[in-house]
């Protein structure tokens, strides 16, 4: 079956939330291109914080909205760790859920620095897992504080 039938033979609410996601995704990685770091968070932090209620959402599960992140990651071309734990917090965040971003770095074998992003929700890493007590975790990362 192909990924379009697949797509069509979901509910409606969960095309919507995929559609949703690949969007986010998509427009975060431009973002990440294009622009700062610093004003990239700007732009989450206020995407994130746009209130359910006056949208008139309803509010999704975390493992959810998740997995709608992890499956438009397999669509949008250089979906990186940061960019789906940003898409992930925004999601999380405007359906009401906490979300933390962690970044963290790490020497790679050849001694080069490595990069990882992940995201956390009620003390779990909701993104990003794997093996991220080999990276040194930067602090200041949170919504505002950049």
């Amino acid at each position: 079956m192909s990924a379009t039938q697949k797509f069509l033979r979901l509910p409606a609410t969960e095309q919507r939330l995929l559609i949703q996601a690949v969007v986010l995704l998509g427009g975060i990685r431009v973002g990440l291109r294009l622009l700062p770091f610093r004003t990239m968070r700007s732009l989450v932090a206020r995407l994130a914080s746009s209130s359910l209620r006056a949208h008139g959402i309803n509010r999704c599960s975390t493992d959810r909205l998740i997995r709608a992140v992890t499956k438009a990651s397999r669509y949008v071309p250089g979906a990186t760790c940061l960019t789906q734990a940003l898409t992930a917090e925004v999601l999380l965040t405007h359906h009401g859920h906490p979300a933390h971003l962690r970044v963290g770095f790490a020497k790679a074998e050849r001694g080069e620095l490595e990069g990882h992003a992940w995201l956390e929700s009620r003390g779990r890493i909701v993104v990003g897992g794997g093996e991220v007590s080999r990276f040194t975790r930067l602090t200041g990362m949170e919504r505002g504080s950049i």
